[in-house]
């Protein structure tokens, strides 16, 4: 596996940021399906379109996940359709989640 830099974890300020520019942050008042109310809500599936942003937010939280050292990281399948825009390459992902099975 390549060797990548890592960057430092994005401040909450600069993440809500990404989100306004991709226009994936809602602003207003929401009901959420829990019942609970809210006065933003993500478009995380808008935000995810653009490869450069998605590539920024995922080494942000890989930066800051490190520490934790992860065996394993799970994701919905929301996620699936920004692997293809990661640096390494798909049939490694699925060789390894062949040899996981």
């Amino acid at each position: 596996m390549e060797d990548t830099v890592r960057q430092p974890p994005m401040d909450p300020d600069t993440v809500l940021g990404v989100f306004r520019q991709a226009g994936a942050l809602l602003e207003g008042h929401f009901q959420l399906s829990s019942g609970r109310h809210s006065s933003g809500y993500l478009q995380c599936a808008l935000v995810l379109q653009q490869p450069a942003r998605a590539e920024a937010l995922g080494a942000a939280l890989g930066s800051g996940a490190a520490a934790w050292r992860p065996a394993a990281v799970l994701s919905p399948a929301l996620g699936a359709g920004a692997t293809r825009n990661t640096k390494r390459p798909r049939r490694e992902c699925q060789d390894e989640a062949q040899n996981d099975s």
